[in-house]
């Protein structure tokens, strides 16, 4: 059973921003490290590293709800862990590699879409008037900010980049029941986890002649021979534990908090927000300037933003009786 618009617990919104906060400077971190690691190794390390954080909160939060992780559990993470990390993060760097990574960034934040429907199609959760005037808003903003006409994308790039927001679309969508039946924590832990199992031993794979002069031969250069341990140092140091702890390991978990105390496509606002904060990390930590089409689409984010939010913050909490009554 969904929850009402009027049902929807407010601090969801406390973990939407702290998300948004965090995934907004995982473009600065990453260019920092970028000449440092492989692509596959960085994504492959941050959830590693970011489960094995999460991993004794998320068993002291087993056992003070008395969840039992039975085969069909590690089943159901195994399977949100091979979409969400091991696929579509893949998709993500293939659609770097043929797509400027500034247009695979501003697509993605078209996340809401493909949330929007699939929640539709697959759960059934309904949006308002309201909601759709902010998807309006913010795809006219991610347009203003990427200005689409400009830029010149191959066919591969243009097929990657809207296949990596939709494998994780789906991925939010389909953990929403998971994450309510043993938590955001958890399932965030052992998603990671076994997502960079999988992604490991795919990385082996690479290392396999016929596998590595295969992706040699389609100029997946970058994805033959992925190293594991080569690039660290004492000066990345920092970088790393944001991009493993904060925005992976803790950035994810309030993600899939805020899913779990309201609903997939309300979480999904901060695919709004991280186009918003972006530029405004660029500018204090780069010292980039924003243009004036970059300005308009923030301010038409900032109002999609407003009105996807305020209605259901302005509503008068319920009580558990009239949400039953509701939801009926």
């Amino acid at each position: 059973m969904q929850p009402s618009q009027s049902s929807i617990d407010k601090t969801a919104y406390l973990y939407i921003a702290i998300t948004s906060l965090l995934w907004s400077g995982m473009e600065v971190a990453c260019k920092y490290v970028a000449e440092q690691f492989n692509p596959l190794q960085l994504t492959f390390g941050r959830v590693f590293v970011g489960g094995m954080i999460l991993l004794p909160f998320a068993i002291k939060s087993v056992r003070k709800k008395g969840i039992v992780l039975n085969c069909g559990a590690m089943g159901k993470f195994a399977a949100l862990g091979l979409l969400g990390v091991a696929i579509s993060m893949t998709i993500n760097q293939l659609a770097i590699v043929y797509a400027p990574a500034s247009v695979v960034s501003s697509i993605a934040s078209g996340n809401p879409v493909f949330i929007a429907l699939l929640s539709w199609l697959l759960i059934g959760e309904h949006f308002g008037r309201s909601k759709r005037l902010s998807l309006a808003f913010d795809l006219i903003g991610i347009c203003l900010i990427i200005r689409p006409w400009d830029i010149h994308i191959t066919v591969p790039g243009v097929i990657y980049s809207l296949l990596a927001p939709l494998t994780f679309s789906l991925y939010s969508v389909l953990s929403k029941r998971v994450c309510r039946e043993y938590g955001g924590l958890t399932t965030t832990c052992f998603c990671f986890i076994f997502g960079a199992l999988e992604m490991m031993t795919a990385a082996l794979l690479t290392h396999v002649p016929a596998i590595a002069e295969f992706l040699t031969a389609a100029q997946l250069e970058s994805f033959a021979y992925v190293p594991f341990f080569k690039g660290y140092t004492v000066g990345g140091i920092p970088a790393l534990l944001y991009i493993a702890v904060g925005a992976t390991g803790i950035g994810f978990c309030c993600y899939f908090m805020a899913i779990e105390k309201s609903t997939a496509w309300h979480a999904s606002l901060v695919f709004f927000f991280k186009p918003i904060l972006a530029p405004v990390y660029a500018v204090i930590l780069l010292g980039e300037n924003i243009s004036e089409n970059v300005l308009a689409g923030i301010i038409c984010m900032v109002i999609g933003a407003a009105l996807f939010a305020l209605p259901d913050l302005l509503k008068k909490p319920m009580t558990d009786g009239n949400v039953q009554k509701l939801d009926a």
